[in-house]
């Protein structure tokens, strides 16, 4: 059996990151309207020694909980997409053919490979670029901006709203499992 993607499949990939990117600018814009500038900004700019952090106004038990489940999500994400998610097994009259174990690694790869000779790889060069980017490095990307927006001493509120904005962007962008499924 073989599934060959088509136009339909590229167009819904497009069209799902148009979508996100068109909502993000709107959201931009709408913040902008209502909320403005923060007056006090330019002060806190000016004056960059009265740094913080987010966490600063936490405990010693909470920064250290935090940092600990930190590190934990990113080491079981860098390690839980090099292991093996799970295994299909191939059966015909009763009788097992084939058993093969995959891994987000292992899809990724594959994709450019799942083609028939005469086939471009063209179009499946793009499901894996979006591939590793929408299951693998955006996710990563925001844990660090996470990271950076809990435990980084910021030296204004317009500082940390860039931040806060960044980390709001990978959130988006990081949950597009119905994309990874359509790429499957």
């Amino acid at each position: 059996m073989w599934i060959v993607p088509q136009w339909g499949l590229y167009g819904f990939v497009i069209a799902s990151l148009s979508s996100i990117i068109a909502t993000l600018v709107c959201l931009h814009h709408h913040r902008h309207v209502v909320h403005g500038e923060i007056a006090d900004d330019s002060e806190a700019d000016d004056d960059k020694s009265d740094k913080f952090s987010v966490s600063s106004r936490s405990s010693s038990r909470t920064r250290s909980s935090v940092l600990a489940l930190w590190i934990a999500a990113l080491g079981a994400y860098l390690v839980g997409g090099i292991l093996y998610t799970f295994r299909v097994t191939n059966t015909q009259s009763g009788i097992v053919r084939d058993v093969k174990s995959f891994s987000v690694a292992s899809i990724g790869k594959g994709v450019p490979t799942a083609k028939r000779n005469h086939e471009p790889a063209g179009g499946l060069i793009f499901l894996q670029i979006i591939w590793f980017l929408m299951g693998f490095t955006v996710p990563v990307v925001l844990l660090l901006l996470l990271g950076g927006l809990w435990f980084r001493r910021h030296s204004s509120l317009r500082h940390l709203r860039t931040w806060y904005m960044a980390a709001e962007t990978a959130l988006v962008f990081s949950g597009c499992e119905i994309l990874l499924v359509s790429i499957v």
